[in-house]
């Protein structure tokens, strides 16, 4: 079992690109994609934080270029965390970029809510949050954000959660979540590579002006497979982006290794092979 672990964490990191971003916000353009860039976090550094005033000079000439950040990365403490925070969604405001709040450990999903809440009291209107399906309180995290007219960047989870044991639930939670985002009528992300989810919302809701509000958003890394079943399933995106993260791949790995939801990781990893 240790052996197959070893071998799939090795296949994850071999499908890892290079660290630099420009040329993948080219390509993504060129196809028809926004973009999201994410700096992987270097949780050891006490400037990781500062990556994000570089990025965000760099997007400041790109259309409807968007940036996630993890609250934890931006200090060493929250008093630090929160200073740090408020000074990046300043200067993303400045350059009339859009700031998305990631969805990291369950632990930390409290504090994540907590910087969202606190940008919104101070009056920012460029801020969303991201909100996992495999976290036990999706249903009541969406209801709240939706409640205060804010916006959501549905995902299923990229860290292990207890409720990942059971991904039919994590899946439904999903799919319920998604059609609230539908209904409310308002700039959200669905991000999904889930193309039996993706196609049921497809023909429930692609007659509606609804679906023309949302983004649905895939992995770079994932683009041939995306592009594959878009052909294939003949779904419509009027609003379509890609998440582009960069940074200390081999660092963040090691650091992430128990935290990680590598079976689904690695089998979107797997997957995304067979259509390069």
């Amino acid at each position: 079992m240790i052996a197959i672990i070893a071998l799939l964490i090795i296949i994850y990191l071999l499908t890892l690109h290079e660290i630099q971003y420009s040329n993948k916000i080219k390509q993504s353009i060129n196809k028809g994609y926004d973009v999201t860039i994410s700096r992987l976090p270097d949780y050891g550094s006490k400037d990781d934080y500062l990556y994000y005033f570089k990025l965000l000079n760099d997007l400041s000439c790109i259309d409807s270029a968007k940036i996630s950040l993890k609250v934890k990365q931006l200090g060493q403490n929250k008093k630090e965390q929160l200073k740090n925070f408020i000074d990046i969604l300043t200067y993303a405001r400045d350059k009339n970029i859009f700031v998305w709040i990631s969805s990291t450990l369950l632990e930390f999903a409290p504090d994540e809510m907590f910087f969202y809440d606190y940008a919104i009291s101070k009056g920012f209107t460029n801020i969303g949050i991201t909100l996992s399906t495999n976290n036990p309180n999706i249903n009541r995290n969406v209801d709240y954000v939706l409640k205060k007219g804010g916006h959501i960047r549905l995902v299923k989870g990229y860290y292990y959660t207890y409720l990942t044991k059971n991904w039919k639930k994590v899946s439904e939670l999903f799919r319920i979540n998604a059609k609230k985002l539908l209904n409310s009528n308002n700039y959200h992300v669905i991000a999904t590579h889930d193309f039996e989810i993706l196609t049921d919302l497809y023909e429930q809701y692609n007659l509606t002006s609804n679906w023309s509000n949302i983004e649905f958003g895939f992995f770079y890394s994932s683009l041939n497979f995306i592009t594959y079943m878009i052909k294939k399933t003949r779904i419509i995106f009027p609003k379509k982006s890609l998440y582009i993260p960069y940074g200390p791949f081999l660092n963040y790995t090691i650091d992430n290794v128990p935290y990680l939801d590598w079976q689904h990781i690695i089998m979107r990893k797997i997957k995304s092979l067979f259509y390069l």
